[in-house]
């Protein structure tokens, strides 16, 4: 629903820009990269849940010890996928082994 203090967040991955409906918008915050974590929905994806409607698109966490609240970061290349359903799913296969390969 939109409402007087509805937003919109605009972001660009690859050349490719979206933009998020927000129904409200408490800040923007700029934070070290030592306060972020690892999702544990990053960690329980597979390829085959990452080939998937369901695949995480949060995959950081703002760690409470940076005195913010928790929050959520999305992953734009996650969301651009979800957002471009007809991209390749053998690219998404190649950029998770890799991903697992490097860890």
């Amino acid at each position: 629903m939109v409402t007087e203090q509805s937003q919109v967040i605009v972001f660009q991955h690859e050349g490719l820009r979206a933009g998020l409906l927000v129904s409200a918008l408490q800040g923007v915050h700029r934070v070290p990269s030592t306060a972020l974590v690892s999702s544990p929905m990053r960690e329980a994806a597979s390829v085959e849940s990452a080939l998937s409607q369901y695949a995480a698109l949060v995959r950081e966490l703002v760690h409470a010890d940076a005195g913010l609240p928790l929050i959520q970061c999305l992953d734009p290349a996650a969301l651009m996928r979800r957002l471009q359903p007809a991209s390749s799913a053998a690219v998404a296969v190649r950029a998770l082994q890799q991903e697992r390969e490097a860890a």
